[in-house]
């Protein structure tokens, strides 16, 4: 293992050691990474584990980051955190051009936290996997998730188990009902707003192994919708923690109008005897308050 802070690169006679070809975890913390340093050809095929990231202006090389991951083609978990900046301009665009599908066969765990397209994002997913196996647990941060994620979303549906889309920008909230209907390991689920009709328009839900869900719903406020959301909330019989994120600013009353009433739906919840956390937060609800409810009410005992 080798952990290198706020360090620089290593010298060009240093990559080639053999103690490098041999690394199984490298952090890179505040590194500027230049893998033109590095001869064609030359691959770390013993990294499992790449951490980089990048907490200061000065340090970022998207691209380089990008190109020494693409060295690593038996990685089984990748951290990657960029400079978080309010104008995500600061981020040179980068090429995802050489990412293939399947060139990382082996990646199963990925936490990206970078201002990057749907398109890049897209490629990262679609070269991750293989036919049998694919990722288990995905953490996305200021990514922009479009069309293309969605459909490159599709081949990971299966093996999925941990999945935090909480803070992306731009999410279809046809993704999320994607995930919700295809995903049958998904153990963990955290969602940014959604529109409520679209994730109860197909068919059943089948992540019935869900313990964790937290998902902001903004949409229409007619009782039958709510009575389908709590429906389909009451299959998911392992539930540990629920939480429902909606809100409240001065734009509310104007883009949300949807207003969950817990009286609509308590009865039915009665089926998650698992449930230890019940948070609606920052939701209009009426007839009771939250933050006092407690486990035996909430589940019905």
């Amino acid at each position: 293992m080798v952990n290198t802070v706020r360090a620089s690169a290593p010298e060009e006679p240093e990559i080639e050691k053999d103690i490098c070809r041999k690394l199984e975890s490298l952090t890179l913390d505040d590194v500027i990474v230049h893998c033109g340093a590095i001869p064609a050809g030359v691959v770390f095929d013993s990294l499992r584990t790449l951490t980089m990231t990048a907490n200061d202006i000065g340090v970022l090389s998207t691209q380089d980051q990008l190109d020494l991951t693409l060295r690593c083609p038996n990685l089984k978990k990748l951290y990657w955190t960029g400079y978080r900046a309010v104008n995500e301009r600061v981020h040179p665009p980068f090429n995802t051009d050489g990412v293939l599908k399947g060139c990382w066969p082996h990646l199963r765990q990925v936490n990206i936290s970078l201002y990057i397209r749907d398109k890049d994002v897209a490629s990262i997913l679609k070269g991750i996997g293989d036919e049998r196996k694919n990722l288990v647990d995905l953490e996305l941060y200021g990514c922009f998730l479009g069309d293309q994620v969605s459909k490159a979303f599709h081949r990971h549906f299966s093996t999925l188990v941990e999945l935090n889309l909480a803070e992306c920008r731009s999410i279809n909230s046809c993704t999320i009902r994607d995930v919700l209907c295809y995903c049958p390991r998904l153990e963990i689920l955290l969602a940014r707003s959604v529109l409520a009709r679209d994730i109860v328009a197909a068919g059943p839900w089948v992540c019935l192994q869900l313990r964790q869900l937290m998902i902001n719903l903004f949409g229409e406020s007619e009782l039958d919708l709510q009575h389908e959301i709590f429906g389909r909330l009451a299959t998911l019989t392992l539930l540990q923690r629920l939480i429902m994120f909606i809100p409240v600013d001065e734009t509310y009353e104007e883009n949300c109008t949807l207003k969950l009433q817990l009286e609509n739906g308590l009865g039915q919840l009665s089926s998650l005897q698992q449930l230890t956390q019940l948070d609606f937060d920052g939701s209009p609800i009426s007839g009771f308050y939250v933050p006092e409810l407690g486990k035996e009410e909430a589940c019905g005992s």
